[in-house]
């Protein structure tokens, strides 16, 4: 297959979430000033599509659902989103040459020195007639962590990523704010059209990790000596290796419920976790933290692999040579 990057004029239709998108001009975010600058954590370009460039896997493959998007702005600068699991567009969005898109993306996350520069994209949206949308975490006062917007209590939907109702706790949680109507103030104030709570990503301080660095064997799961039909592990961004939680799990006798609103897992009668939550727990023990959260990928959970050894107790859980190796035998040191 010619892997040149061809462009493509097909329209990509996406279907992300159950909910529909009402937007008007972003300005009112941009007006509040105030004596000191705010520390920005995500930023936001507006512009229309230019380009739709596939991406290729491995094996050459065009695979439709990760593609770059290519944003032209007003000044005729091109920015490059790429499309991830991570990425929340609203649903029935339709990515076509032309376009008009607004792109938020993290500022802290490495990016890669060329041109046009390229973002991951948190959030890929149809830009016209919008009036609001932030990226940001929001205190239990709900101010957002820059201090620029404040939302007002009232009943608004708040949803995850996936389109599931959200009924937890937002402190501290990554969201997206849809607001049709601001109230000029500083902050600004605004009572939500809706929320959406994102997938959230790690990121260290150097460059991500190229999970193509392992070249995974076919049976990469080994359980107990017996190899485990399971989804592929990975390294994620903060090169911590994950394994799919379910088929492990089962390997090994545990029972599994899964919680669809809060994205809980049980484990058995006394372990538990959440996605997106580095905490697991252990009966009445206080709980766990490894340092990396359970991931959602692709309709599967992971967890770090040092979880089997840390909170199932297993003796070993290591990776060789391409495999992932979980078992209770002799203790590896």
């Amino acid at each position: 297959m010619n892997k040149i990057n061809t462009r493509v004029t097909k329209t990509i239709m996406v279907s992300c979430t159950a909910l529909s998108l009402l937007f008007m001009p972003i300005a009112p975010f941009a007006q509040a000033a105030s004596l000191e600058a705010p520390q920005l954590n995500y930023g936001q370009i507006m512009g229309t599509i230019e380009e739709i460039i596939p991406f290729f896997n491995s094996d050459g493959d065009i695979n439709e659902d990760t593609p770059r998007v290519m944003l032209k702005d007003s000044s005729g600068q091109l920015t490059a989103f790429i499309v991830t699991e991570y990425t929340y567009i609203p649903e029935n969005t339709r990515l076509e040459i032309g376009a008009a898109m607004v792109g938020i993306y993290d500022l802290n996350a490495p990016m890669s020195m060329i041109y046009p520069p390229q973002y991951s994209a948190l959030v890929l949206a149809p830009a016209e007639g919008i009036q609001g949308v932030k990226v940001e975490r929001f205190d239990e006062n709900l101010l957002s962590a820059d201090g620029e917007l404040q939302l007002l209590p009232g009943d608004y939907p708040i949803y995850y990523y996936n389109g599931i109702a959200f009924e937890g706790n937002l402190t501290g949680r990554l969201v997206a704010v849809f607001s049709s109507v601001m109230m000029p103030s500083f902050p600004a104030q605004t009572t939500p059209d809706r929320i959406v709570v994102l997938r959230e990503r790690n990121w260290n301080a150097g460059e991500a990790i190229n999970e193509l660095n392992i070249i995974w064997q076919e049976n990469n799961l080994i359980v107990n000596g017996k190899p485990v039909s399971a989804p592929s592990p990975y390294v994620n961004a903060m090169g911590v290796i994950m394994v799919p939680l379910k088929e492990a799990a089962e390997a090994l006798d545990f029972s599994l419920l899964l919680d669809e609103n809060t994205f809980t897992v049980t484990l058995g009668r006394s372990i538990s976790l959440t996605v997106d939550v580095d905490s697991y727990t252990v009966g009445r023990m206080a709980p766990i933290h490894l340092g990396t959260a359970p991931e959602y990928r692709n309709g599967a959970i992971f967890v770090p692999l040092s979880f089997f050894t840390q909170v199932l107790g297993m003796n070993n859980a290591y990776m060789f040579e391409g495999q992932v190796v979980i078992d209770d035998g002799e203790k590896m040191e």
